[in-house]
């Protein structure tokens, strides 16, 4: 029996792979993806309502500064994959 994809129906999948997902950076990583997907806002004493977004992430924002050639990449890529979209994978080392 053989099987014949095509792209056309294949979903394509960016991955992140994380060494010591359980630390600081990957548990802050993956809160701020779920946040960015679900778009989840809250208010604070001093800024009002925050929603999430990807500012300091700079695949993902978009050009920004003079005459949109500073920082930023986001639609500057062609093909460049969304962080919402990602699949995370990872381990860490527990004693």
């Amino acid at each position: 029996m053989s099987t014949t994809t095509t792209s056309a129906t294949m979903q394509v999948s960016a991955g992140i792979l994380i060494v010591g997902l359980g630390g600081n950076n990957g548990v802050t990583l993956l809160a701020g993806q779920i946040a960015n997907r679900l778009n989840l806002s809250w208010e604070t004493s001093t800024c009002g309502r925050i929603s999430a977004n990807w500012y300091g992430c700079l695949t993902q924002i978009p050009p920004r500064g003079i005459h949109g050639r500073g920082v930023g990449f986001q639609g500057r890529i062609p093909g460049l994959a969304s962080a919402n979209e990602a699949v995370v994978g990872g381990w860490d080392i527990r004693p």
